[in-house]
């Protein structure tokens, strides 16, 4: 799963830039458990490599979290508005 433009979507598909948030803290969880963190880049963008399954995902900043079903081989988009 990504958002932002870090490196561009894995995908190599067209991106949407917006302004980003640089330096927040992105927690993806499962089963109450920490599986991975990234780090936004100087665009806001992130990306972070997970198995199939389903995530909750939280920023640091603006304290925001969703949840995203990530199916096998397939590219998770999750953006946050920090205000």
């Amino acid at each position: 799963m990504y958002a932002g433009c870090g490196s561009g979507p894995p995908s190599g598909a067209a991106c949407q830039t917006q302004t980003g948030v640089a330096g927040d803290t992105i927690t993806v969880t499962s089963g109450g458990a920490t599986v991975a963190t990234a780090i936004t880049s100087a665009d806001g963008g992130y990306r972070v490599d997970v198995p199939a399954g389903l995530y909750g995902l939280e920023e640091s900043k603006g304290r925001q979290t969703t949840r995203v079903q990530v199916d096998a081989g397939l590219i998770v988009v999750a953006n946050f508005t920090v205000s």
